[in-house]
């Protein structure tokens, strides 16, 4: 007895051990803590994050090209023959003079060493660019400019991922409510049959089909699991947007107030001016502009600033320091050809960019319009399905009050609670679509 307290004893203690890693972890988000997650933890955010680093370190490699171009340089060469200066005898010429006569100049052969074996230079030659400044100061604008396309691109992806977590947040509960309603579609069923089989075993009725009605517990079955089976998707989805790990998932529903909501013109202008995809399309049209006034430029020929230092030792002929300054000049004719093909291609380039801009300005208006629409249809589904509710609980009310006194059945109650969740299932509905559509609208046209 004594060794099976013992047993039982240490069994506790060691079951008392257990990491708590066994357990599940839970915690309760609201949609704000959600989207924070969402954003700090997705990977396309992070990957946009370094887009932006990257245009803005090209926007500085641009800059530099406006700086002079210094070239530095040093080499030593080895000469195997060295460089003579051989002058034979009577290269000058004769001269004549009153006592000796002619003399050869020079009288023999002189040789003058001009170079050693070996030779050391260095030096450093500065370009400044002149001609091309305008060339590169267009090429820093289309750098900046893709610094803005990143931007805005960052902007875009933080909007799409808020806008698909309210979508996943609010889809997982309205999800839970139908599953609450198709529970009680099951418990009703269930009683039913339960009353019919026991008529049928007392004898009271025949004329009833009881296999029906078990049909009628499997469909609200089969519907009780697709709703399951599609929270379980939505969950998977909104744990990968959010890099939420939790094992279960506890979302805590906002008091819903209707946002203070403009006419339709005032989103409209905004959207012309706040939609982020045409800021995107007008900003890459600029691009195209400053692409043709790149190709513009460069008919240009290439004129400008030369300026050096250089140093050698081993040629006696060259000064060993020499500073020099000057101008250079270059004109590739076969560039000034080809750039007319390449400045026609720019231009095409250009009118497909101003094309897409007023595509994306009509389908901005468009989209403004059905997202408005469903926002204000929303409204109304909400108004007539908290009537519903409010109607389904007063009647649930006088169904209990019956069943108390006996003048109904458990059935009837039941009927009115499931009718009940079927009317707050809808409201909540009707409160996703306006959540949903709301969000839509924002997204469309940038608005707080």
């Amino acid at each position: 007895m004594k060794n099976s307290i013992k047993y039982i004893a240490l069994s506790l203690a060691l079951a008392s051990l257990i990491p708590s890693a066994f357990a599940q972890t839970t915690e309760t988000w609201t949609l704000d803590k959600a989207v924070n997650s969402a954003l700090e933890n997705n990977m396309l955010v992070h990957i946009k994050d370094w887009q932006v680093q990257e245009k803005e370190a090209k926007v500085k490699e641009a800059t530099v090209k406006m700086f002079p171009i210094v070239n530095v340089s040093a080499n030593y060469l080895y000469n195997m023959n060295n460089l003579e200066l051989v002058m034979a005898p009577g290269s000058f010429g004769t001269m004549t003079f009153p006592v000796i006569g002619e003399v050869v100049l020079p009288a023999e052969e002189k040789r003058f060493q001009m170079s050693e074996n070996n030779n050391y230079n260095a030096g450093a030659m500065l370009y400044q660019p002149i001609s091309q400044l305008p060339k590169i100061n267009t090429g820093i604008q289309v750098a900046k400019a893709d610094k803005e396309l990143a931007l805005l691109e960052q902007s875009q992806v933080q909007q799409q991922i808020k806008t698909s977590v309210e979508k996943l947040f609010y889809g997982i509960l309205a999800t839970r409510k139908r599953k609450i309603e198709a529970e009680k579609n099951i418990q009703l069923a269930k009683l039913k049959l339960y009353d019919v089989e026991g008529a049928l075993k007392s004898g009271k009725t025949l004329d009833v089909n009881a296999a029906g009605l078990q049909a009628n517990i499997v469909n609200q079955e089969q519907e009780l699991l697709n709703l399951i089976f599609k929270e379980e998707d939505y969950i998977a989805e909104f744990k990968k947007l959010t890099g939420i790990t939790s094992d279960s998932l506890i979302l805590e529903d906002e008091e819903f107030v209707f946002s203070a909501t403009n006419d339709l013109q005032s989103y409209k202008t905004s959207a012309q001016s706040n939609n982020v995809e045409l800021q995107i399309a007008r900003v890459k049209a600029e691009k195209a502009d400053l692409g043709v006034k790149a190709a513009k430029l460069s008919y240009l020929p290439d004129l400008g600033l030369v300026g050096g230092y250089a140093w050698q030792r081993g040629n006696q002929i060259l000064p060993e320091h020499n500073v020099f300054a000057g101008a250079s000049l270059k004109w590739n004719l076969q560039d000034v050809i080809s750039n007319k093909f390449t400045l026609n291609q720019r231009k095409y380039l250009q009118q497909q960019a101003n094309e897409y801009v007023e595509n994306v300005q009509q389908q901005a208006q468009v989209d403004t319009e059905k997202a408005y629409r469903k926002l204000k249809q929303a409204e109304q589904l909400i108004s007539v399905a908290e009537k519903m509710v409010e109607f389904r609980r007063q009647e649930l009310k006088i169904e209990q009050d019956k069943f108390n006194a006996g003048l109904n059945t458990q059935i009837k109650v039941v009927e009115v609670e499931a009718a009940l969740a079927k009317a707050e299932a809808d409201l909540y509905d009707a409160k996703m679509s306006y959540k949903v559509a709301e969000a839509e609208l924002q997204f469309i046209t940038h608005s707080k």
